[in-house]
């Protein structure tokens, strides 16, 4: 288990993406075409290799989102979007 006192989170947008526009709250198929036209785009920028390689990175991203979403929840947190894997 995380320790919350040392927990960060941070968000990086480039500057070609929407602020806090998670890939995550699109269905499946959008959201493999969405990451499929991000890796085309951008070649030579690291932070969208994760992208080219899509399909492991799809599972882990949504457990973990799912996983921030209720820790936020059982911590008291009140979310404005109910959070569903599509």
């Amino acid at each position: 288990m995380i320790k919350l006192d040392n927990l960060c989170i941070s968000h990086y947008c480039h500057p070609s993406c929407v602020p806090y526009m998670n890939i995550c709250r699109l269905s499946k198929g959008e959201a493999f075409s969405l990451a499929s036209q991000m890796a085309e785009d951008n070649p030579s920028n690291s932070s969208f290799s994760r992208f080219a390689e899509f399909e492991g990175y799809y599972d882990r991203r949504m457990k973990v989102d799912a996983q921030l979403y209720n820790m936020f929840v059982s911590l008291g947190g009140k979310p404005q979007e109910i959070y569903s894997r599509r």
